[in-house]
């Protein structure tokens, strides 16, 4: 018995990994890197030593080290957004892991799973208010869909009862509604590698089994990509709707960019009543007019037009959309039976009008749906509706000053195919959700963080699908949401990347000045939030090449030439504000006949 205990494996073995806390932590580490997660950001502190200790054993992971928690959690963000699987964020104890809140948040609403590991004091410490320390037990809360702390590493607690248990945490994350999940490990000392004793060498024993076997210690099997299968109500419904010749509309609504659309697509292109094409849905671009879709709901005359020529019933695919008019649309028409069909768990109904809801994949309901489309969408093929009108409105643009219309028809026009555009909050993501095309199409994937719609973390989560998606990246940013975050261009040092920052300054938060808030003089210097600063500086800083444009012609000039050198470049756009405002308005004139 003795010879076995102390054979030269286990000698070996605790030669290098000299206490518990350096096994735990390497046992957490070997259970994600089997489950498939070879990606993990880390915020530098002393008390995650070990866990860092044990990324560092590893090969072929991907590490990176980010300065700022808020900025790392973004980040951790993107990859995972990008990917569709659980990126790995590891802290210190602390204020660190309150840092991630945005991003966990944001991760949460929209159903992005994210694995974050939280290092932290033994509860003794937490408990006497040492230094550095606060109560982090299910400090995320309902954002968390799975809060796990097995207290201390310890003998008692068996290595399989801990490696079960990071296999199960992994798929929480993953089913059903995927989301973020918290892995609190509280240390005691040591922190570094000093001799500890181990008492149970049987302990040290199964833990070599667990590290030598192949794959992790539980298989959990996802549900199968079968084919959806309509039942016999559901194809009742679909036939009725389709078959009863009434108008209907197609909506599409924020879809995640990692899924294949191929079967939406098809189901869009055959479908014959007009599309409605959110810019979260990755296909606004890919249907022109002549192809069925319709300009935004944001212009009056839209709302008007199918004021009266009124849907029986919409089918909405995917989440939310980014106009708030659509849902105040659907506030006004009771009688317009909406169908909504997503596998999100979340009611994302802000009209509450939903009629009809599906917990299905947007794309597998769609391939089912087929086969009961018998009509092409042959009406369609001529002259669209809205040619003249968005004619017009295209005049205006190309006639007006730099703006942030003219910025965003630009840089959709100009935007490599397949490559990526994150489009920020605000103005940003509203503008590019207004364009429209009179006949091309074009195939770009769109980021966006539409979750929880916060403005902080843009930056350090483009950067993060980059870590995953290879393709040209272009960030449009305010200069309000660039501000908030700036230590992410710290991030754009590590390599050079086909990835352009447009940043549109127009000093200050400049979506207030559209909206009826703006004849409040008095409160409209703290709500805006006005600023001086000197982007080319910020720059400097990080050595980062920046060029600044003060019209249409620099802009595109200067984007084309980075597209095509595929250049890491920020371009400072700057637009006068009160020319900004007036164009809108002037937008808002244009009539369909």
């Amino acid at each position: 018995m003795k010879e076995e205990v102390f054979c030269p494996e286990i000698q070996e073995f605790l030669a290098q990994w000299k206490n518990i806390n350096r096994v735990w932590s390497l046992l957490i580490v070997d259970q994600l890197v089997k489950n498939g997660l070879h990606h993990f950001t880390v915020s530098p502190g002393m008390r995650n030593a070990p866990l860092i200790k044990a990324l560092v054993s590893k090969e072929n992971i991907k590490i990176n080290v980010a300065l700022d928690e808020r900025a790392a959690a973004f980040r951790a963000l993107g990859h995972c957004r990008a990917s569709g699987k659980p990126g790995v964020l590891i802290c210190t104890s602390g204020t660190a892991l309150a840092n991630y809140l945005p991003a966990v948040i944001e991760a949460k609403k929209s159903g992005v799973p994210l694995f974050i590991i939280s290092a932290d004091r033994p509860p003794e410490l937490v408990n006497a208010e040492e230094n550095q320390s606060i109560k982090q037990t299910n400090l995320y809360g309902e954002f968390a869909k799975m809060f796990l702390d097995l207290g201390t590493p310890t003998e008692q607690i068996s290595p399989r009862a801990l490696a079960t248990s990071i296999n199960h945490l992994v798929h929480v994350s993953l089913l059903e509604n995927p989301g973020p999940v918290h892995l609190n490990v509280p240390f005691r000392e040591p922190l570094d590698e000093s001799t500890t004793t181990f008492y149970s060498h049987m302990w040290i024993k199964e833990t070599l089994e667990i590290l030598n076997h192949e794959g992790p210690e539980t298989r959990y099997y996802l549900p199968q990509e079968r084919e959806l299968v309509l039942n016999s109500q559901e194809k009742e419904i679909f036939y009725n709707l389709f078959s009863n010749g009434g108008n209907g509309l197609i909506v599409v609504g924020d879809l995640p960019p990692h899924q294949e659309n191929g079967p939406l697509k098809e189901f869009l292109e055959k479908s014959p009543y007009p599309l409605y094409l959110d810019v979260t849905s990755s296909l606004k671009y890919y249907f022109s007019l002549q192809e069925g879709a319709t300009p935004t709901f944001d212009h009056p005359e839209v709302q008007g037009h199918y004021q009266k020529e009124r849907p029986n019933f919409i089918i909405h695919f995917g989440g939310r959309l980014t106009s708030k008019f659509y849902y105040q649309f659907l506030k006004k028409n009771p009688s317009i039976k909406l169908f909504t069909i997503n596998d999100s768990q979340e009611k994302e109904d802000p009209s509450f009008r939903t009629t009809h809801r599906f917990l299905a994949s947007p794309h597998k309901m769609a391939k089912a749906l087929l086969d009961l489309l018998k009509s092409k969408k042959s009406f369609l093929r001529g002259p669209s509706l809205w040619n003249s009108f968005v004619a017009k409105k295209r005049r205006i643009i190309d006639e007006s000053p730099f703006t942030f219309p003219a910025l965003s028809k630009s840089i959709t026009e100009l935007a490599p195919e397949n490559s990526t555009l994150f489009l920020a909050n605000s103005t940003c993501i509203r503008s590019f959700d207004s364009y429209s095309s009179l006949t091309g199409q074009k195939n770009l994937k769109i980021m966006s963080h539409r979750g929880a719609s916060g403005i902080e973390g843009m930056i350090a989560s483009s950067w993060g699908h980059c870590d995953i998606d290879k393709n040209p990246m272009t960030l449009i940013i305010g200069d309000v949401s660039f501000l908030h975050d700036l230590n992410s261009l710290s991030f754009l040092q590590e390599e050079k990347r086909p990835f352009i920052i447009i940043l549109v300054n127009n000093g200050g938060g400049g979506i207030f000045d559209l909206l009826p808030i703006s004849n409040e003089k008095d409160i409209m210097p703290i709500i805006s939030s006005p600023h001086k600063a000197n982007f080319e500086f910020a720059a400097k800083q990080f050595d980062l090449p920046f060029t600044r444009v003060e019209n249409v012609k620099d802009l595109c000039l200067e984007y084309k030439k980075a597209t095509e050198a595929g250049e890491l470049k920020i371009i400072e756009a700057v637009i006068d504000n009160e020319v900004n405002k007036n164009i809108y308005k002037i937008l808002k004139t244009v009539r369909l006949n």
